[in-house]
């Protein structure tokens, strides 16, 4: 598959991988490089790591939307450059949280994607579902800044958030909204964002 391709994860091995794992996970030296000199690098603990391994997922996901609306028919020239500023972001989104995870982060060809068609197959029906997608990542983003142990893992949330809030911003604009939805963002926990994310994602074999 594509670099778009994204690893069969259904909801079962998604939460036992991703959250039930995440205190082995957390068992090993995560120190990654600090992104930024002056930096703390993130030393991930506890439930830490399930917020990096669904955040990594998500944006593998976003990648591959980004793959799939660029090879779409229907955008301007100038909604194009946009759409590949916006995968462009995503690929850093991801690099920042593989850093951290090291081995443990979610490669491209681990997931099988599958995105329903949407009705019409117009423009700005392809855009809502990246803008959904985008908008529960920055959910999660807010919701790992305020349940995040390890202080320099919770900074690095909080700048993929605020990088996530103009990726949401820009497709808004590209889907003829507003750039900014009224009221205040709501925090989305694991919980909650797992099943939404995992609609995205086939399973290649029944959870063990």
């Amino acid at each position: 598959m594509h670099e778009g391709g994204v690893q069969t994860f259904g909801r079962a091995a998604f939460l036992r991988a991703g959250m039930v794992g995440a205190a082995t996970v957390a068992g090993t030296a995560l120190v990654a490089p600090s992104a930024r000199a002056g930096l703390p690098a993130p030393v991930p603990v506890d439930d830490d790591v399930g917020y990096l391994q669904f955040t990594a997922t998500g944006e593998l996901v976003a990648v591959s939307l980004g793959t799939t609306l660029l090879q779409a028919p229907g955008f301007t020239a100038a909604q194009r450059q946009r759409l590949q500023a916006l995968r462009a972001g995503s690929k850093r989104h991801l690099a920042r949280l593989s850093l951290v995870l090291g081995a443990d982060a979610p490669q491209f060809g681990d997931f099988d994607l599958q995105v329903p068609a949407p009705p019409g197959g117009t423009p700005k029906a392809r855009l809502a579902t990246s803008l959904d997608l985008a908008g529960l990542l920055a959910g999660v983003y807010l919701a790992a800044v305020s349940d995040t142990v390890d202080a320099a893992t919770r900074g690095l949330h909080g700048r993929l958030l605020w990088s996530q809030a103009q990726q949401v911003s820009t497709l808004r604009v590209l889907s003829g909204l507003p750039s900014v939805a009224g009221g205040l963002p709501v925090p989305i926990p694991l919980e909650a964002a797992v099943p939404r994310l995992d609609a995205y994602l086939a399973d290649a074999e029944p959870p063990v």
